[in-house]
């Protein structure tokens, strides 16, 4: 019996030295930078103040209220429900679209960088007059439509 009496005073003395523990001071000081701190402990050389820190309520707002009748409940959760569901399929919307856009650039780009292969890889050019026959082109006017095609292919697709 003695010995129970011995580990209850000891398990006493224990709780209180926590629970003192855990209403540890705070002070506030200035440091020579006009900087502002916090701490647990007295700063050496600084002129400190004690703040009072306030004891934990229970706020009212985390306390559940009872009063609501389990249909108004229900009733909440499926409006929560369907708006969960209404912004999850908006946000898949709008990631389908972005990976459709996605696709047709990169779409574009493989045209557009097969066209400028081409240009680079043929020796004669030309193109077609309104009647449909073959107008050559020259050098000058090739060199003007590869430095078109080169922008146009950098402009869309270096992003």
């Amino acid at each position: 019996m003695k010995q129970f009496n011995e580990v209850c005073v000891l398990c006493v003395a224990v709780l209180l030295l926590v629970s003192a523990v855990g209403q540890a001071d705070v002070y506030e000081w200035v440091d020579d930078k006009g900087h502002i701190h916090y701490g647990d402990r007295l700063p050496e050389g600084m002129a400190a103040k004690k703040i009072d820190m306030p004891a934990e309520k229970a706020n009212a707002k985390q306390i559940p209220s009872s009063d609501i009748s389990d249909a108004e409940r229900r009733q909440r959760l499926k409006r929560i429900a369907e708006t969960l569901s209404f912004e999850r399929k908006a946000r898949e919307g709008v990631r389908q679209k972005k990976q459709e856009e996605k696709m047709e650039k990169q779409a574009t780009c493989e045209r557009l960088r097969i066209r400028l292969d081409e240009l680079k890889s043929v020796n004669v050019y030309y193109r077609r007059d309104e009647k449909g026959k073959r107008v050559f082109i020259s050098d000058k006017e090739r060199k003007y439509l590869d430095a078109v095609a080169e922008k146009k292919y950098q402009e869309k697709c270096s992003r």
